[in-house]
């Protein structure tokens, strides 16, 4: 849990908006933590997912995966314990308003 607190102080440092981390233990088989977080621009996106596996590196949580959509509007990056959703900002506010 750690690895993912750091991970979310990271995504509030680089000035990514509507940052939750929800812990998921007990919840879900996949993994233990869920960041979500969302960006401005897809160029923020790249450099806040990849100054995410430069930290997992350091503490020994390497990167499984990375994917994303074609547009830029949407990157997951996968710890296993930790999975990262990192959203353009239009994209996750559509989304959610729609589902309220």
């Amino acid at each position: 849990m750690e690895f993912a607190l750091e991970a979310a102080r990271l995504a509030v440092d680089r000035r990514c908006e509507d940052v939750r981390l929800l812990d998921v233990r007990g919840l879900s088989q996949l993994c233990d933590s869920i960041l979500i977080a969302s960006g401005t621009s897809d160029r923020q996106m790249r450099s806040v997912a990849s100054e995410l596996e430069d930290l997992g590196r350091s503490e020994g949580n390497e990167r499984f995966r990375v994917t994303g959509d074609a547009l830029e509007t949407w990157i997951v990056v996968d710890f296993v314990d930790l999975v990262v959703h990192l959203f353009k900002s239009i994209i996750f506010h559509l989304n959610f308003d729609r589902r309220n």
